[in-house]
């Protein structure tokens, strides 16, 4: 999980999904997330790393009342598609 204490990095802190597919993985994320913000109160903001996660970071913000920052990088912003694109904007709208 990208929320640790530690200040040095090892791979027995990173949680990986089960199964493989991003569906697994969005499950775990999402069960993880929600575990991760009943157990601490304290954490204001919760950040995604990515357009992609979106959907379940504005969930979990929205369940637990945290603020959402959202980074868009990378084919966040030049992937030609008109449906990625149009998917990408209707999410960031959602976040207005």
């Amino acid at each position: 999980m990208a929320h640790t204490r530690l200040s040095v990095f090892e791979e027995k802190d990173v949680s990986r999904a089960p199964l493989p597919g991003v569906s697994s993985l969005r499950a775990l994320r999402a069960l993880a997330g929600t575990v991760l913000f009943q157990r601490n109160r304290h954490i204001a903001v919760i950040f995604g790393g990515s357009v992609l996660v979106t959907p379940l970071a504005l969930i979990l913000a929205r369940l637990f009342g945290r603020r959402l920052v959202l980074q868009t990088h990378g084919l966040d912003i030049i992937y030609r598609s008109f449906l990625y694109a149009a998917t990408v904007r209707s999410l960031v709208e959602e976040l207005r």
